[in-house]
């Protein structure tokens, strides 16, 4: 964990349910009950017919790189001592309008560190994971997978 990260809230009944899911290493993604249509990040109304009605869908997880940054300066002094980092936005398989942020990370450790703007490229696949940061909090992370 980084000292002084600042975490989400978890409990709020918005998205309760992604946070709870993400802490059993899970993704799930809100969609509507009507028109099925999926959202992230979640929300109390769908944009596209304005149900109320709530549904969560599971995921695998694989996307590709649709975009991805090396901070400099670190956004926060906490990020200071993991320089340099990527972090990433990625565009899920099951759905490309879905978009998730995250940390790139390396290997089997999930260090967010060595990695550098080099390592990276737009497309380039992807597998979310969560990283346990707090008792009632993981974070998504992405794991790279090969260069296209």
């Amino acid at each position: 964990m980084i000292e002084g990260m600042p975490l989400p809230a978890t409990d709020d009944p918005l998205d309760r349910e992604f946070w709870s899911k993400a802490r059993d290493g899970k993704l799930v993604v809100q969609a509507c009950g009507d028109c099925g249509t999926s959202r992230f990040p979640p929300r109390p109304m769908c944009p596209h017919c304005q149900s109320e009605n709530v549904t969560w869908r599971d995921d695998p997880g694989t996307a590709t790189i649709w975009s991805f940054a090396t901070p400099r300066p670190p956004l926060l002094p906490a990020f200071e001592a993991i320089t340099p980092y990527i972090t990433v936005i990625g565009a899920l398989d099951s759905d490309p309008m879905i978009r998730i942020a995250g940390m790139a990370v390396t290997g089997a450790d999930d260090a967010f560190t060595g990695l550098t703007a080099e390592d990276v490229e737009i497309g380039q696949p992807l597998t979310i994971h969560f990283q346990t940061v707090s008792p009632d909090c993981a974070l998504p992370v992405w794991r790279l997978g090969p260069r296209i």
